[in-house]
């Protein structure tokens, strides 16, 4: 049995060696298994965009976009689809149904005693409890922790108001206590000569309402009110001088007949 070896393996003389013809039969077939997969390489190459050798590529193969210019799944999503023949797909979507609700309506209020708001606060109040629905009693809760903190602040303001005030009185006893004329040694004297002037001009029915006013006011303590009474009590207890002209009166009783101007200059009984 004879080969032509030299049309396999390119040329090569003939042999009749039968075993040499058909390993040169074996070099040519795995020879051209080498140049198909090279070739099946470098096809490969050119779609991933790589060279044919497998080596990586700087220029994107034709008909490809760079990875950089290809939007992400987030940024897609919510656009309406494009189908094949140019239509796009707007998802369904259900109608959006408002239901319309009724604001609460309340009884009145109970309030505590003393406590009378304006009927347009207490309107607002329902109002906006009303639009959110609160119910009855939870609307309630809410008036009574309002009404108990405004009855705990009148309270607290009350307080340091009296405590101002009395603050304020206790200055002017201490100014009248210590004032050169009215105070120090002879505050005793001062005090009752005070207290004869106000029980002359008031009347005992007018007692109760003038300690009063002297207290709400602050007036019964306070240096220019003592001054003026004891300066009354000064002109009260200190002796009236005769008018002139007005002699003794007789025995002490009835009143003396004036004198004429002569008598008066001419007395020769003056200075016995």
């Amino acid at each position: 049995m004879s080969y032509d070896s030299g049309s396999i393996v390119g040329g090569a003389p003939d042999t009749a060696d039968p075993g040499a013809g058909i390993a040169s039969d074996q070099t040519s077939v795995v020879a051209a298994g080498s140049d198909a997969a090279a070739a099946a390489g470098a096809d490969a190459g050119h779609e991933v965009g790589g060279t044919p050798d497998g080596g990586a590529s700087s220029e994107t193969a034709p008909g490809l976009k760079p990875h950089t210019e290809v939007a992400s799944l987030l940024e897609a999503a919510g656009t309406p689809e494009v189908k094949a023949d140019g239509k796009v797909e707007v998802a369904e979507t259900a109608p959006v149904v408002v239901e319309t609700v009724e604001p609460f309506k309340y009884e009145a209020f109970a309030l505590p005693e003393g406590f009378d708001p304006a009927a347009e606060q207490m309107q607002k109040f329902s109002e906006l409890a009303g639009r959110h629905r609160i119910p009855q009693e939870e609307a309630q809760a809410l008036v009574d922790m309002h009404t108990s903190t405004l009855r705990a602040y009148a309270e607290e303001l009350a307080a340091k108001q009296h405590e101002t005030f009395a603050e304020t009185r206790r200055g002017w006893q201490t100014e009248i206590k210590s004032d050169p004329v009215m105070g120090g040694a002879g505050f005793q004297t001062t005090g009752a000569a005070v207290a004869r002037m106000r029980d002359l001009f008031v009347s005992k029915a007018d007692r109760p309402a003038f300690d009063e006013m002297c207290r709400v006011t602050g007036v019964g303590d306070h240096p220019a009110f003592w001054r003026m009474l004891h300066n009354a009590a000064r002109h009260f207890d200190e002796p009236t001088p005769p008018a002139p002209g007005v002699g003794p009166l007789p025995n002490g009783q009835g009143r003396g007949r004036p004198k004429s101007l002569g008598a008066v200059l001419y007395d020769r009984t003056a200075g016995r």
